[in-house]
């Protein structure tokens, strides 16, 4: 029977959303399984063109390594869709360095047509954070960049202390070179399942992204920038020596 306030009838137009995200799941645990020895299998392949000094092959390679890198990023935001649905989401710290974190992102999603370019006033910007989480955020925050950048567009993702409020942070900044994002858009933009128009994605990349950032006690948003193009900035807390070694204790891990 219907209830009174229509919640029966609800529920039923929620099912198939339900079921589909459902599915979503069990394709990507099935799509690791493959991917883990496509990825060793392109680095092999890539490692012999080297070696032997075949440019043509080496070339293609790397497309095929990059490919490959962002079918595992679309599989992992489907796994971690389905986590936090389920209240599983969660958070293993430990002290990683966010610059060569930054780095190794930039040259795994980079394309033969978009480039992406680390700038950072430091050498090395050590932090108590999980970096799978991390990596996760700032992967998808550079590919919806590169998605909406044009053909030899350049995505900047800047790194760096901010001590000019009370609360000392970290923040990194992905900028792409895009048309930016219309106003009628900002309300769905950090919503699950709903991409934007053109996009070829699922629409949790940005969701994921702000997750991960919040888990840390941290922030993800967007900010206005001139002309063309988007920014967003995935704010982290700064932790002093002591509240380094706090956080991190004897095990040198700390779970939230």
């Amino acid at each position: 029977e219907f209830a009174e306030d229509g919640s029966f009838t609800v529920r039923h137009r929620q099912w198939p959303r339900i079921a589909s995200k459902q599915l979503l799941s069990v394709v990507a645990h099935d799509m690791r399984n493959y991917l883990t020895p496509m990825r060793g299998r392109a680095a092999l392949l890539l490692g012999r063109a080297l070696k032997e000094h075949r440019e043509a092959d080496v070339r293609d390679a790397a497309a095929l390594e990059r490919a490959i890198e962002r079918l595992h990023l679309l599989v992992i935001n489907m796994v971690e869709g389905a986590r936090l649905d389920a209240g599983l989401f969660t958070v293993h710290r430990q002290k990683v360095d966010l610059v060569d974190l930054a780095r190794d992102s930039a040259m795994v999603l980079a394309t033969e047509t978009v480039d992406v370019r680390v700038e950072t006033p430091v050498r090395s910007l050590p932090a108590v954070v999980d970096p799978e989480r991390i990596r996760q955020a700032l992967d998808n925050l550079v590919a919806n960049a590169i998605g909406h950048s044009p053909e030899h567009g350049v995505v900047l993702i800047r790194i760096a202390r901010d001590d000019q409020s009370d609360r000392t942070s970290i923040k990194l900044t992905v900028e792409d070179q895009g048309p930016g994002i219309p106003t009628e858009l900002l309300p769905s933009l950090f919503v699950p399942f709903e991409p934007g128009p053109g996009s070829t994605g699922l629409g949790l990349g940005l969701y994921l992204a702000r997750q991960c950032a919040v888990a840390h006690g941290g922030s993800l948003d967007l900010e206005p920038i001139p002309g063309r193009g988007a920014r967003f900035v995935l704010t982290l807390p700064d932790y002093d020596e002591a509240s380094l070694a706090l956080l991190c204790g004897e095990r040198g891990i700390a779970e939230r």
